[in-house]
């Protein structure tokens, strides 16, 4: 198992630098650069503008930007950001963490709500129940994910006014109180439960099949024939069975939540990574957007090796050396 962990580990090193340079030359190859993205005073100097580009290395060719960027990025200085005038980690350490969480709640309503969906789904397969859960899954594949946000924003945010629709915690609620930790989860819900309901479909589907293909395997007729409880024998037997390309979904899961975060965090108005990708590339504050582009896809080979972990943990059989 660690063999198999540090390999992996390994081979990332390559994959993160060719991933670094694709980043690089596209983020490059965008019209624009720094200072032309900024909101600069019309009056201003074109001749003083063209000095700063000059000074600041923009003008260089490409490569040569790109081996400083690396070499200051060997030294953990990602650069400073044109937008907020601070330092890169900075900025990002301000909104990494409202991704994270609402990643990690999106995750719990999701599995809260798919697993017994999908348990129920493919024990009661053709049935009422099955059909009305079903048609919720095909309603869940047809809807795009904006608009389904915009409908959940609209009626729980601003029609019944429920929860909140922006920010990431009440401004007057002081930091460090129960109050304040209230105020976090109540701005997350919202979305959080919106991501949710779209993501359980395909988890849903998966599980109902499994389930399906399991309940009529030899295990379960045996254990029928022994006595043993309906019940017991789903939560028991075939739930485990089914689970494992659920499982395997998990670090994939995780990571998409949060690489994926840029459509539900502007329009519920969050201010996570997905919003500041955004507004960056809107600025052309390349520094960001490079930082937050490396840092998604190094948490994408971290997931895919998550999954592989965590299914050779639900299931014994399988063993990665």
């Amino acid at each position: 198992m660690w063999k198999f962990i540090v390999r992996r580990l390994l081979m990332m090193i390559p994959q993160l630098f060719i991933l670094s340079v694709l980043v690089f030359m596209m983020a490059k190859a965008m019209p624009g650069d720094a200072l032309g993205g900024r909101e600069i005073d019309p009056r201003a100097n074109p001749d003083v503008i063209e000095a700063q580009r000059e000074k600041m290395g923009l003008n260089d060719p490409w490569h040569e930007q790109y081996i400083r960027w690396v070499s200051n990025v060997s030294k953990g200085d990602w650069g400073v950001s044109y937008t907020h005038k601070v330092q890169v980690t900075d900025v990002i350490e301000d909104r990494i963490w409202n991704t994270v969480n609402l990643a990690l709640l999106t995750l719990i309503f999701t599995y809260l709500i798919a697993i017994p969906l999908g348990l129920i789904s493919g024990r009661y397969s053709d049935s009422w129940i099955d059909k009305v859960i079903t048609g919720y899954t095909y309603i869940g594949f047809a809807t795009p994910m904006f608009i389904f946000a915009i409908i959940m924003l609209f009626v729980f945010g601003f029609s019944l006014d429920l929860f909140p629709t922006g920010g990431s915690v009440n401004p007057t609620v002081e930091e460090g109180t129960f109050a304040y930790v209230l105020s976090k989860i109540n701005h997350m819900i919202l979305p959080a439960f919106s991501t949710a309901i779209v993501s359980t479909t395909v988890i849903i589907q998966y599980l109902r099949n499994e389930v399906i293909d399991n309940k009529m395997k030899d295990f379960v007729r045996t254990a029928k024939a022994k006595g043993v409880p309906e019940t017991n024998i789903y939560t028991h037997h075939v739930l485990r069975n089914s689970f494992l390309p659920i499982a395997a979904f998990l670090g994939y899961e995780i990571t998409g939540l949060v690489g994926g975060a840029v459509i539900i965090e502007t329009i519920f108005n969050y201010p996570g990574i997905g919003q500041l990708f955004l507004s960056s590339v809107h600025a052309r504050d390349f520094s960001v957007v490079t930082a937050v582009v490396m840092m998604t896809g190094f948490a994408t080979l971290l997931g895919t090796l998550l999954s592989d972990i965590i299914l050779s943990i639900v299931d014994p059989r399988i063993r990665i050396d």
